[in-house]
């Protein structure tokens, strides 16, 4: 087999369609559901291969299961996206030109992130990430809960751009920053030291908004969008510092017997107690940045 794609999704019936669309020209898809009640399960039974069901237990643990079903087709490549992604039709005729001629290797493509929330919508920013490689060179963990990724390293890049439904609505994404912010903090538990949270924030914000060109493509929303994504830096720092000081000793102990769905579960009800009582956590935008001087 040339190469097969994977798609982990969890009640995303809003995206999923369109992502599994767009990975047709690979010889096998591959879903990971987290057991969907949204219809989601339905859809990924029509337009992929093989639909395996598997409890959330955070990214690590699901990219390993997938790995897992991959490896058993022995695809020279494999390639993923999240169900919030796709890939565009002209994009996706050119990796398929692509493949037959490439040589062994880890590859990175451009992830476009685009910004919803305004009409019309824009490219917030865009980075480089690795979607295509060997199945041998996968080495995913159920500790990496959340940001799991290849290794730091200089990886040759295609010209190929995935499409990012970076922020369809700010309460969603506001939500799902908290959760991720309390899971960061418990996977980098020992092995980080907090910093100073406002400071991080700020230098979040500063990174997105101007020197990734957010400001100029989206203007003065994109500078309100930028604050409000950079809560994310704010929180896990905040929630880093808690848990070196000793609070939440329930998702320490979770981590360290390797209960990651317990671990998962525990995560999200604090991210959405936290949601009600942190300043900043719910989705308003308020308050907001100082303007950028014209």
């Amino acid at each position: 087999m040339s190469a097969l794609a994977y798609v982990i999704h969890g009640n995303s019936a809003a995206t999923l369609e369109r992502c599994l669309r767009s990975l047709r020209r690979f010889d096998r898809v591959l879903c990971v559901d987290s057991c969907s009640t949204d219809g989601s399960h339905q859809l990924a039974r029509r337009h992929a291969h093989q639909v395996e069901r598997m409890p959330w237990q955070g990214f690590g643990a699901a990219r390993a299961f997938a790995m897992e079903l991959a490896r058993a087709h022995a695809p020279r490549f494999v390639f993923f996206l999240d169900s919030d992604e796709y890939l565009p039709e002209d994009q996706g005729e050119r990796l398929a030109a692509l493949l037959p001629g490439l040589a062994p290797g880890v590859y990175q493509v451009v992830r476009r992130n685009r910004d919803l929330t305004r009409d019309p919508a824009y490219v917030f920013h865009q980075e480089r990430r690795v979607r295509l490689f060997p199945p041998e060179a996968a080495r995913y963990t159920p500790g990496q809960l959340v940001h799991e990724a290849f290794p730091r390293g200089r990886y040759p890049a295609l010209e190929i751009a995935i499409e990012h439904d970076f922020v369809r609505q700010e309460e969603d994404r506001s939500r799902k920053q908290l959760t991720y912010a309390v899971l960061w903090a418990v996977q980098h538990l020992g092995h980080t030291a907090g910093r100073w949270p406002a400071l991080s924030r700020l230098a979040a914000h500063l990174k997105d908004a101007v020197l990734r060109g957010a400001l100029l493509r989206g203007g003065l929303h994109a500078w309100r969008t930028s604050w409000m994504l950079s809560r994310y830096a704010l929180f896990k720092h905040q929630l880093l510092r808690r848990l070196e000081r000793g609070e939440f000793a329930e998702l320490v102990q979770a981590r360290e017997r390797g209960q990651w769905e317990v671990l998962v579960a525990r995560a999200s009800a604090l991210a959405a107690e936290l949601a009600v009582t942190a300043p900043g956590a719910a989705a308003s935008r308020r308050p907001s940045p100082p303007s950028p001087r014209r």
